[in-house]
């Protein structure tokens, strides 16, 4: 195991047994048999794990039987098999070679999935005795190994060890059902292709590599230049991936969703990514995405850990002596080895448990430390940024930017104008485009009112701020209010809910202007204030939103 991104625990960890899950995965193979297809991969396992261990398997091993190897001068392997239902899982110790007091244990499983269908999956820990040290996530070989032999599937959605290529609005159209799919369970990596901002080079990081890094935890798609409009198009500026830059889209994604809960990385920005630039960057995103795997909660639902399916298969072979009619001292033999296991299975468990906790309270307390510290300085820079912003304002000279004639162009207006004050999620942005509201300067000045008067007085200011916002809203006859979000609209209430850095949040307020049904005249601008963000959201404008007196 290479070193090469530093996983290591914090100093003052306690100088215990801890264990860390570093990479999960779950693949499914479509083939014409499920049981020979079983079988064929269960021998790729068990060469790999054959090799791990330094010699060959015990002969009821080989043949896919339970087992266990634990001769002297070897590494220790486990299986375990169950025939009804089918099912095949392996564990195996590895002791580090750097590092004495430390060894990675990895799981394998395989189960038939229906008709046609094989799930393959693994999951790798680390165990670490006394003093921690840096690692690097990694999938185990075998993952690759089958994916070299079989087509491999992830969320209804093909993988490879190379990346996915997106050139045409047909491949558009896949890769946005696949970001959409509410049974999506990965992340998909976006990396964009663009000769105009990266010349002779295709793509800021290599993404076959990454794809085959990642395989069985993250989907990678390289996107062209094309492509990326028919994305945006799609998705929204704010969701899509452009001008070199890679997106990582986390699960589920709506297009309501922040564009912060799926981060982007522009070329520039990769370019200066820690010591090496863009191999730095696609370090770090290979940590990200194994990081992220070994946190899902699903992860034990579709194969159980082998301690499970262990336990299972000790119960079916002591049921099946019974029946055969075994002497009660060899069926004690078998259930006194079973709870010997058991016992100490279980004593690791509540070490490991233990472990978790602490080191999650540790993590907890690091992170709330870090975060207000984080808060601190952005509060301060923010006060320092508003007070530079309003001295510039006051003096100076040449007009405000021209007001766009059509909604249309109010993405890129918002995006130059708003700065970090008012954001527009894509769900208002897509509202106001389809809108056929007439007065189109009145939903800019609006927006210009929220950045300049509104934003500075929740900021912190004193009464005269509220007194000038407040005369703002009345010299462009608005008046502000809380909306009808919650209970008070009823069975509309979910027009009212937007997503936003991963929470649910009711755009509580709206500013009301002609009170006309005609969608030509009648205006509202639906926002919400986040307290960590210190902006205004608006959610939907300028139409009304459906409410019980509608």
């Amino acid at each position: 195991m290479s070193n090469s991104v530093n996983n290591s625990w914090p100093i003052g960890a306690r100088q215990q047994r801890r264990v860390e899950r570093i990479s999960q995965s779950t693949i499914e193979l479509r083939v014409p048999s499920a049981r020979q297809a079983f079988g064929d991969v269960r021998g790729i396992l068990l060469r790999w794990l054959s090799w791990k261990a330094g010699g060959p398997l015990p002969e009821t091993m080989q043949l896919g039987g339970t087992g266990e190897l634990t001769s002297i001068g070897m590494q220790r392997v486990e299986t375990a098999a169950l025939d009804d239902p089918l099912y095949w899982a392996a564990r195996q110790d590895d002791q580090d070679r750097n590092f004495p007091r430390r060894s990675w244990v990895t799981e394998a499983a395989l189960a038939p999935h229906g008709d046609g269908r094989l799930v393959v999956g693994h999951r790798l820990h680390l165990v670490t005795l006394g003093e921690p040290a840096p690692f690097s996530r990694s999938v185990p070989r075998f993952m690759r190994d089958i994916a070299q032999q079989f087509t491999t599937f992830m969320d209804d959605s093909e993988v490879s060890l190379e990346a996915r290529r997106a050139d045409t609005a047909g491949d558009v159209d896949g890769l946005v059902r696949l970001l959409t799919s509410q049974t999506r369970r990965h992340p998909v990596i976006g990396i964009s292709s663009d000769p105009e901002y990266l010349g002779d080079r295709e793509t800021m990081v290599d993404a076959d590599r990454l794809a085959k890094l990642c395989f069985g935890v993250a989907h990678v798609w390289v996107i062209s230049r094309n492509a990326a409009f028919e994305l945006t198009d799609q998705l929204g500026r704010d969701l899509s991936v452009f001008h070199g830059g890679v997106r990582s889209w986390r699960f589920p994604l709506s297009i309501e969703d922040s564009p912060f809960s799926h981060p982007l990385a522009l070329a520039r920005r990769i370019n200066e990514w820690g010591d090496e630039g863009a191999p730095s960057f696609e370090k770090e995103l290979v940590d990200w995405a194994l990081r992220f795997s070994a946190g899902r909660p699903d992860g034990d639902k579709l194969l159980p850990p082998f301690a499970e399916v262990r336990q299972m298969a000790a119960r079916l072979t002591r049921e099946k002596a019974r029946a055969e009619g075994r002497s009660d001292r060899e069926l004690l033999d078998l259930a006194l080895t079973e709870n010997d296991r058991l016992t100490k299975e279980l004593d690791e468990q509540k070490a490991e448990h233990a472990e978790a906790i602490a080191f999650a309270e540790q993590e907890e307390a690091r992170v709330r430390a870090e975060r207000d510290a984080a808060q601190t300085e952005v509060a301060q820079l923010r006060h320092r940024i508003d007070g530079l912003e309003a001295a510039l304002r006051s003096q100076r000279q040449e007009p405000d930017s021209p007001i766009p004639d059509s909604l249309s162009a109010l993405a890129e207006w918002a995006a130059r104008e708003l700065g970090d004050a008012v954001v527009l999620l894509p769900r208002a942005i897509n509202a106001a485009k389809k809108s056929p509201f007439e007065d189109v300067p009145f939903v800019y000045r609006t927006l210009l009112a929220l950045r300049d008067k509104y934003v500075p007085m929740r900021r912190g200011g004193n009464a005269q701020a509220k007194t000038e916002c407040d005369a703002t809203w009345r010299e462009l006859g608005l008046e502000l209010t809380p909306s009808f979000a919650g209970t008070r609209a009823g069975q509309f209430g979910d027009e009212y809910r937007v997503k936003w850095n991963g929470r649910n949040r009711m755009l509580d307020q709206h500013l009301k202007g002609s009170n006309s049904r005609d969608p030509r005249y009648g205006f509202r601008c639906y926002f919400f204030w986040d307290e960590s963000a210190n902006a205004a959201v608006v959610g939907s404008l300028p139409n009304h939103l459906t409410t019980n007196a509608s």
